[in-house]
């Protein structure tokens, strides 16, 4: 089986004070970890921040030393006038797609004209959106994806629901409201992010929150990932492989297949 994990981050400098354990978020441990898991590519997405400014340029580096093994999503800061412009750059640089954390939750203002120039761009240059936010922001990324059909927007880390969020919602918090966009995807990474008990690979929170994008969206629109080198503080890398196929054992082998690669090699495809 082709096995891609849509969501890792790594980190050249350190030591890092947030790293769980010396050396997790280096490229060599990482390639030897998805060696050992089975796992042929990964998604390489850049944490810019304090502890990492430079991160960035590291990620581009890496994706370009290591281009059989890591697929690059560009971070382009979209509340930047510049935005459209690097999203050019992107494409021209080998990314696969961009990647924002928003700073707020509202992101009503991705919405406005002053936006129309960055989208335009993402369309032109065929560059998939991942978005890192929650409910707060599912009604404006469901709009861009029913405004630009021609873009894949992705969802990180289960949507970020939120630790009040059930999981038998009847529309996922309204992400499922129908009808919905065929251009949204949401990453089953991060399992330690919406499990009640991190490191349980049956944690029946997490298992549910699986189990309902997979029902509400469909197999077809969630793609599997780590949030290495994150993960690693409650689980192993194999865990964390493990936990979500544990969570799609009543599915048949294609829509497994699908979750855990081909989804990933639909949207990022180079």
């Amino acid at each position: 089986m082709d096995i891609v994990d849509a969501h890792v981050h790594l980190f050249t400098q350190g030591p890092r004070a947030d790293e769980p354990y010396p050396g997790a978020g280096r490229v060599e441990q990482v390639l030897r970890l998805m060696d050992q898991a089975g796992v042929s590519q990964a998604v390489l997405v850049p944490a810019v921040g304090p502890l990492s400014p430079a991160n960035r340029q590291e990620c581009a580096a890496l994706a370009k030393a290591h281009a059989d093994r890591l697929l690059l999503l560009a971070d382009v800061p979209l509340h930047e006038p510049t935005a459209a412009e690097e999203v050019a750059r992107a494409r021209d640089a080998g990314a696969v797609g961009i990647s924002y954390y928003p700073a707020t939750p509202a992101l009503e203002w991705l919405l406005a004209p002053a936006c129309e120039g960055l989208w335009a761009a993402c369309a032109a240059h065929r560059l998939p959106c991942n978005l890192h936010c929650g409910p707060a922001g599912y009604g404006v990324v469901r709009s861009l994806a029913a405004r630009f059909p021609q873009i894949p927007f992705v969802l990180s880390h289960y949507g970020l629901p939120g630790k009040d969020f059930e999981p038998d919602h009847p529309t996922y918090g309204g992400l499922a409201s129908r009808p919905v966009p065929a251009n949204l995807w949401v990453k089953a990474s991060a399992w330690y992010s919406v499990a009640t008990h991190g490191g349980d690979g049956q944690d029946l929170r997490a298992t549910a929150c699986l189990q309902a994008l997979v029902r509400h969206l469909g197999p077809e629109r969630v793609l599997w990932g780590t949030d290495w080198p994150p993960a690693a503080a409650t689980m192993t890398y194999a865990q964390a492989l493990a936990a979500v196929r544990s969570g799609l054992s009543h599915l048949a082998p294609a829509p497994v297949a699908a979750v855990l690669g081909g989804n990933a090699r639909q949207v990022f495809a180079a």
